[in-house]
């Protein structure tokens, strides 16, 4: 299973995992306190960071990501909190995973309607399965490497893996 250490985030996708962890289950949150506008204001100052990377957009994404943590209790309030945090983050690896393991939290307490993934490790394999692809082209990109390699070439298209061994400073 992949996980957020085999894709080995940069603190700029570190930002856009969380944000994406986060933006699919902050309706579980908005659904129990629906005029709390908090963790969405976190994800969206968030995403302002990832459009125009700051130390003044991460302090903003921080302070937001704070006043969604204060009083938020749900997992869907920490995964916008992580998500936030990760734009401010010296590790933001770990802070990506901290918004995946909230968000496999949250999707795991909506369970009981949807069963659809046994474990946030199931959980976190799919999401970043489906993230997949922008995630090798932002690694192109960058001239980034991923953290195992062969695991993440294993959950690539075959067009994919041909791309990731055409450029092979990604996959060492």
């Amino acid at each position: 299973m992949l996980t957020v250490k085999d894709i080995k985030p940069s603190k700029h996708l570190s930002v856009y995992i969380a944000v994406a962890f986060a933006e699919e289950v902050l309706h579980f949150f908005e659904e129990k306190h629906p005029k709390d506008l908090r963790p969405r204001e976190a994800i969206e100052a968030a995403k302002r960071y990832l459009d125009v990377p700051s130390d003044a957009a991460a302090n903003a994404a921080a302070s937001a990501a704070y006043a969604a943590s204060a009083y938020a209790t749900t997992y869907a309030a920490y995964a916008a909190y992580a998500t936030a945090y990760a734009s401010n983050a010296a590790n933001a690896a770990n802070a990506a995973a901290d918004a995946a393991y909230a968000a496999s939290c949250a999707a795991s307490y909506a369970a009981s309607a949807n069963a659809a993934y046994t474990n946030k490790e199931e959980y976190t394999h799919e999401r970043i399965k489906k993230l997949l692809p922008y995630i090798l082209q932002y690694k192109i990109d960058n001239k980034e490497p991923f953290g195992n390699p062969e695991k993440v070439l294993e959950y690539l298209s075959e067009d994919e893996q041909q791309t990731a061994l055409f450029h092979l400073d990604i996959l060492v």
